[in-house]
C-alpha cells in the first residue's frame, strides 16, 4: 500500500510569509521616500496582526524619525542662519543632503534585508516607539 503524497508546505515556521515580507519592504522602502509615514502606517495597519511585519515597521519608524528630526533641525537651522555668510548655508544644506541620503541607503539595505525574511538593525537604534 503507497502513502499518499504530503502536501504541499507552507511558509516554514520562523521565516516571514510573501504578504508580511511585502508589508515589510513597504515599511523600509517607504520609509526612503515618504519619510516616517510609511513606516508609520504600515506599524498601524498591519503591527498588531504580524509581529513581523511589527519588528520591521519599528525599526524603520524609529529611524526614519531621527532623520526627518534631524532635516527639520538642519532646516530651521538654515532659515535662521539666513543672514550668516553663504558658506555656512551651504555647509547646512549638504549636510541635509547628506542625511537624505544615509535614510534612503540604510532604508533600501533595511528593505534588502526583510525581503531575506531578515529583521534589519539600523545604525541609529533610538527607542521612540516599541
Amino acid at each position: 500500500m503507497t502513502q499518499p503524497p504530503y502536501p504541499p508546505g507552507g511558509t516554514p515556521a520562523g521565516y516571514a510569509s510573501n504578504d508580511e515580507k511585502t508589508w515589510a519592504l513597504i515599511a523600509h522602502f517607504g520609509g526612503a521616500v515618504v519619510g516616517f509615514l510609511a513606516p508609520l502606517v504600515v506599524f498601524l495597519a498591519k503591527g498588531p496582526q504580524s509581529p513581523t511585519v511589527r519588528a520591521h515597521a519599528v525599526a524603520a519608524l524609529n529611524f526614519q524619525i531621527v532623520c526627518s528630526a534631524t532635516l527639520l533641525a538642519l532646516g530651521i537651522l538654515r532659515v535662521c542662519g539666513f543672514f550668516l555668510p553663504n558658506v555656512v548655508g551651504w555647509l547646512l544644506s549638504l549636510a541635509s543632503f547628506a542625511v537624505w541620503v544615509v535614510a534612503v541607503v540604510f532604508a533600501v539595505l533595511g528593505g534588502l534585508r526583510a525581503n531575506e525574511g531578515q529583521v534589519y538593525r539600523y545604525p541609529i537604534q533610538v527607542g521612540l516607539v516599541k
